[in-house]
């Protein structure tokens, strides 16, 4: 079997498919702040940030951002709203920023 790379031009999700599946990329980077306290809830202890779009002190400060949000995840005290705003306000402005496919349920994609 082959490889083969196809962006559909009707979304921002490219496909590459290859002898181990389909693996389909969004462009956009995902902030899963809003998230963390339903993700802690279910037993995620590990959380990675990837910096390689924002640089610098940016990512600095959004990396303490989610420090600081864990800390009030584990408190029971909640202030992802604020914190999220806070992470999109630090995010390059000319990439997109969502949840990825986390709110996706699996049936809607074709």
């Amino acid at each position: 079997m082959g490889c083969f790379y196809l962006k559909k031009e009707e979304t921002h999700y490219s496909i590459y498919e290859d002898s181990h599946g389909t693996h389909i990329f969004a462009n956009n980077d995902i902030n899963l702040m809003l998230q963390l306290g339903e993700l802690a809830a279910t037993g995620f202890q590990t959380w990675k940030l990837d910096g390689i779009y924002t640089r610098g002190a940016a990512f600095v400060a959004i990396a303490k951002l989610f420090a600081q949000a864990k800390s009030l995840v584990e408190s029971g005290k909640e202030q992802a709203a604020v914190l999220s705003e806070q992470v999109a306000q630090l995010h390059p402005a000319e990439r997109g920023l969502d949840t990825g496919f986390y709110a996706i349920d699996p049936d809607d994609i074709k």
